[in-house]
């Protein structure tokens, strides 16, 4: 018998929109560590950048130096984008459905993000006994 493939599925996007939150998050936080920002610029000029690359971006734009602080940037913020994502986060309209009628097939997740917020969206969304 011939083996089906596996689906692969990007988590945010896809599977999830974790976007909004994120933004929310970043504006929360970053001007707690003298990096002014808002949920607004991050959906304009920073939407699936990676953290490290905003933070550089930011700082030199800024004129901060984090130093031993981006440490404790980094830990704050997603510890704050981890509480978002369990307590609001959604699966995108659809997908658990389309997750349902594709039991056949394996299935699991690609992204580029940190495998502890994959894993914690996954969850959260109620998706994870899917993939």
């Amino acid at each position: 018998m011939a083996r089906l493939p596996c689906l692969l599925f990007d988590s945010d996007g896809t599977l999830v929109d974790s976007e909004i939150l994120l933004a929310d998050v970043l504006g929360e936080v970053l001007p707690q560590f003298d990096l002014p920002f808002t949920a607004a610029q991050y959906l304009k000029e920073f939407r699936g950048v990676r953290f490290l690359t905003i933070i550089e971006a930011l700082a030199l734009r800024h004129e901060v130096h984090l130093g031993d602080r981006y440490t404790i940037l980094e830990a704050t913020m997603r510890e704050r984008m981890e509480q978002r994502m369990r307590a609001e986060l959604h699966p995108v309209d659809g997908m658990r459905e389309a997750l349902q009628a594709l039991p056949e097939y394996l299935k699991a997740v690609v992204s580029n993000g940190p495998e502890r917020k994959i894993q914690c969206a996954m969850e959260s969304s109620g998706l994870a006994p899917f993939l």
